[in-house]
């Protein structure tokens, strides 16, 4: 399938072949950022409290593996093999950053330099969202495929903007250059006419794990995504 986009500057063509919820798209991968301390949890690493049966980090590795995403990468850093240990049943690249303590723009850095250099887009997932389903991941990459002016994706909930977002491969470089404590907001605020809003069903899109306080309400509020 072919979508097409013509306007007075260019025409921009998108091959795509996967329709929604049809299987892995090979053309998107994902990369989850795992390497953080987690100083706002205290002592504890937030991705490996558990919600259910599972740790934080698993919740978010089942819903990337449940959707069309074809790969998923894994960026370590503090508590790497631990991080290894809670994920050995899953099918999953790592990728070390080394460089980790810097900022969050190290880990993104990383984590895109390792993708394919075949993959059309990437999604990048925080490790501390673990209410994120497939069916919003398979969204976002829906959008991407159908849509050729959609080249960077971001989830909206009740038109607040929210996580993870979809970019596509035109702004690899940019990310793999990232440094320090800057992530892509910066990028997605000077690249609006890129930007492609996406909107969900699910506040969980707003909802990551920072605090324990985060954590207590996740397991104990009834409703809490209704």
């Amino acid at each position: 399938m072919t979508d097409r986009c013509q306007n007075n500057r260019s025409v921009f063509v998108r091959e795509t072949s996967q329709e929604q919820g049809s299987g892995p798209d090979p053309n998107v991968v994902a990369v989850i950022l795992a390497a953080g301390r987690s100083l706002r949890m205290g002592p504890k690493n937030k991705l490996f409290e558990k919600l259910g049966a599972k740790s934080i980090l698993h919740h978010v590795v089942a819903a990337l593996q449940e959707s069309q995403i074809s790969s998923v990468i894994v960026v370590l850093g503090h508590e790497s093999e631990r991080v290894k240990n809670d994920l050995a049943r899953e099918d999953v690249t790592y990728v070390m950053n080394l460089d980790y303590e810097q900022g969050i723009g190290t880990s993104i850095s990383a984590g895109i330099r390792s993708v394919d250099k075949s993959a059309k887009g990437a999604v990048i997932m925080l490790g501390d969202m673990p209410l994120i389903s497939a069916k919003t991941i398979d969204k976002l990459v829906h959008d991407f495929n159908r849509n050729p002016r959609a080249e960077i994706v971001v989830p909206t909930y009740e038109d607040q903007p929210g996580n993870p977002v979809l970019w596509s491969n035109r702004f690899f470089p940019q990310l793999s250059s990232l440094s320090g404590d800057r992530g892509g907001r910066l990028l997605i605020k000077e690249n609006s006419d890129a930007v492609w809003f996406c909107p969900v069903e699910s506040k969980s899109v707003h909802i990551d794990v920072d605090t324990s306080h985060d954590l207590e309400r996740l397991r104990t509020t009834d409703g809490f995504l209704s």
